[in-house]
């Protein structure tokens, strides 16, 4: 493939478990890793991070990716283990944000579900990393707010207010309700929220915003009324922390607005829309 990568990764490291292209090795139970990709849009920088369970290796993920030169935006995209693994992106102008990544038991098809998620030949995508944790059982998830089927809509220009009050959001849509934070982090703020800004939408609903430290925010906003979680509570990618719903926007339809935002430490309250700035996603 023009202008293929291939990392190499040192299999010692992981005591043989991790390896590329190669047969999987025998797995056992009792040495339990798992990897993880991240990506930080900005400078189109991808990293993967080891751990012993899924919240490890996004951590891992993160930093590798902010240590390749990677901005805050370095965010963990999906985990795996006893399976293999794909990571693509796109040309540099068709378009800039384009990545995709996938996971399967035949390696073929971990490539293929990756190059088709990053949008394909039209937008000039290509493999940069293909990886394998020994085993032979699909093991996976997106480290994205929502499980499921899902897509990411809304953060177009002149899109309502996905432009100036918190430019660069998104929204999420899926077949199944349940949020999740997109890092570890406090839970700082919990229940209704109608801020206004002048010329947009009136409303965010019932809102969950999250603390992840170094200045960095996460704001989930339309959820539902129940299965809110509470403020104070120390969350993680797999931590359940509400509904999606149309709070806030009725007749928009069952969705997720999410937005990341950076600023001073321990804004509390005051991470929703305060004194911090946008601070694009992998999804955007």
């Amino acid at each position: 493939m023009r202008n293929r990568r291939i990392v190499t990764i040192a299999a010692a490291v992981f005591l043989a478990v991790l390896t590329v292209f190669s047969p999987f090795p025998t797995a056992t139970a009792a040495t339990p890793y798992y990897a993880a990709y991240a990506y930080g849009i900005t400078g189109r920088t991808v990293a993967y991070g080891t751990g012993t369970n899924p919240v490890e290796a996004q951590a891992a993920a993160e930093l590798a990716c902010r240590n390749k030169g990677g901005s805050i935006d370095c965010q963990g995209v999906g985990w795996w283990t006893n399976t293999w693994s794909a990571f693509a992106i796109g040309s540099s102008t068709s378009p800039p944000t384009a990545w995709g990544w996938g996971w399967n038991t035949v390696q073929a098809t971990a490539d293929s579900t990756a190059l088709s998620h990053c949008g394909g030949s039209s937008a000039g995508c290509n493999l940069i990393y293909r990886l394998g944790i020994g085993g032979t059982a699909t093991n996976g998830d997106n480290l994205s707010p929502v499980r499921g089927n899902w897509r990411v809509g809304g953060y177009g220009p002149g899109q309502g207010d996905h432009v100036g009050r918190d430019y660069w959001a998104v929204d999420f849509f899926s077949d199944q309700n349940a949020v999740y934070p997109l890092r570890p982090g406090r839970v700082v703020f919990s229940g209704w929220n109608c801020q206004t800004v002048s010329g947009q939408p009136p409303c965010y609903g019932y809102v969950v915003a999250v603390d992840h430290g170094g200045g960095l925010y996460s704001v989930y906003t339309h959820l539902a009324a129940t299965e809110l979680i509470a403020v104070g509570t120390a969350v993680n990618s797999q931590t359940r922390i509400g509904t999606m719903s149309d709070s806030g926007c009725s007749g928009c339809g069952v969705h997720l607005h999410v937005a990341m935002r950076s600023g001073p430490l321990n804004l509390g309250s005051s991470a929703l829309f305060g004194s911090n700035t946008p601070v694009r996603t992998p999804w955007r």
